[in-house]
C-alpha cells in the first residue's frame, strides 16, 4: 500500500470507525493527524493519541478548518465526523450545521492539488426503506434529520468531486460492529448485559440489519485507498450483503457466553417508523475494489464477545 511517507487526516477520530481505522493506519508508518473538539473522548485512542497530530477544533470553525488543512497538507482524508448517528443524538439544528455545513466547510477548503483522496463516510440511512436491496442508484429518500443531513453531504460532495476536480469518493456504511462500539448500540449493549447478568428490556427483535464486522469495514477502506485512481467520484456500499433479524443476533451471542440471561423480548415497543428490512447491494465494492466480505457473522459476533469479556472494565460506567 506505500503509505509510510503520506499524510492521512481523520475526521471523527475519536468514534468506533475512525479509532479502528487508525489503529489500523499507525502500522503502516504513515503521518496521522486528527480532528477533535474539546469535548472528545479519547478513551479509544488514549493509548496511541501521542503518536497522532491533534487538531482541536470543530468543524464548522470554517477558519480553523482552513488553517488545520494548510498546516497539515494532507494526502488523504478520511472524513467520519459527523452527529445524530445515535438515538440519544437529538438535536436537528446541529445535525444540520455539523453533517452539512461542517463537512462543506472541510470539503471547500482542500487543496486538490496535493490531495489524493477524500472519503467521505455516509450512511444507509440516506436511503430511507427500500424493498429491495439498497443500491448505490436508488433514489435518497431520508425518514429522518440525519439521513438527510448525510444524504446532502454526499451531494455536496459529488457536486464537489465533479466541478473542483477534488478526488472523491463516497461510501454508506450499513451496520457496523466490533472493538470499541458505543455501549448504547445493539450489540455492546446486549453483550455487557450478557457478561453482567442483568436483565435486558428489548422489543420483539424481528428488525433485520445489515450487519458487518470492522475489520472488513477498514479493509474495504485500505481497498479505496489502493484503487483510488478507479473510485473517484463513485458512491460505494459498504456492508455483508446479507440481513439479520436482532434475535439472531441475540442467539449467537448467547451461545458464545454460554446463555448467562433470558431476553426480555417483546417489552419495548418497537421505535416510530421502525424499519424491519435494510440490506445493502454490494456488487459496486467487488467490482470496483475486488472486496467482499471474509469474515462471518458468527465469528464476528466471537471476536467481538471475547473483546468486550477482556474490556468490560472500560464500560462500568454504562448501566
Amino acid at each position: 500500500m506505500g503509505l509510510s511517507k503520506k499524510r492521512i487526516l481523520v475526521t471523527g477520530a475519536t468514534g468506533f470507525v475512525g479509532a479502528n481505522l487508525i489503529r489500523s493506519l499507525i502500522q503502516s508508518r504513515c503521518e496521522i493527524g486528527i480532528f477533535s473538539r474539546t469535548t472528545s473522548d479519547f478513551w479509544r485512542i488514549q493509548d496511541i493519541k501521542k503518536k497522532l497530530k491533534n487538531f482541536s477544533l470543530d468543524l464548522r470553525e470554517d477558519d480553523k478548518v482552513k488553517k488545520a488543512l494548510k498546516d497539515f497538507k494532507p494526502h488523504i482524508i478520511f472524513h467520519l465526523g459527523c452527529f445524530g448517528g445515535y438515538t440519544h443524538q437529538r438535536d436537528a439544528d446541529k445535525m444540520v450545521s455539523t453533517n452539512i455545513t461542517g463537512s462543506f466547510n472541510l470539503i471547500k477548503s482542500v487543496n486538490p492539488l496535493s490531495l489524493e483522496l477524500f472519503v467521505n463516510v455516509g450512511s444507509s440511512s440516506e436511503y430511507g426503506p427500500k424493498k429491495n436491496p439498497m443500491h448505490e442508484d436508488d433514489r435518497l429518500a431520508p425518514v429522518s434529520v440525519y439521513g438527510a443531513s448525510k444524504a446532502a453531504s454526499s451531494l455536496i460532495a459529488n457536486a464537489f468531486s465533479s466541478t473542483f476536480n477534488i478526488p472523491i469518493v463516497n461510501v454508506r456504511l450499513f451496520s457496523p460492529f466490533g472493538y470499541f462500539e458505543d455501549a448504547h448500540r445493539f450489540i455492546p449493549s446486549f453483550i455487557i448485559s450478557a457478561l453482567r447478568r442483568r436483565a435486558i428490556k428489548l422489543t420483539p427483535g424481528r428488525q433485520r440489519r445489515d450487519f458487518l464486522f470492522i475489520s472488513e469495514v477498514i479493509n474495504a477502506f485500505l481497498k479505496i485507498i489502493d484503487y483510488r485512481q478507479d473510485v473517484i467520484g463513485q458512491t460505494i456500499n459498504i456492508a455483508s450483503g446479507k440481513d439479520y433479524s436482532l434475535r439472531q443476533v441475540a442467539r449467537i451471542i448467547l451461545r458464545e457466553l454460554g446463555n448467562p440471561i433470558k431476553p426480555g423480548w417483546g417489552v419495548l415497543a418497537y421505535r416510530e417508523n421502525e424499519q424491519f428490512c435494510w440490506r445493502a447491494d454490494i456488487r459496486k465494492a467487488r467490482a470496483l475494489l475486488g472486496w467482499q466480505p471474509e469474515v462471518s457473522l458468527n465469528d464476528g459476533l466471537g471476536k467481538t464477545v471475547e473483546w468486550f469479556r477482556q474490556n468490560l472494565g472500560r464500560f462500568k460506567h454504562y448501566e
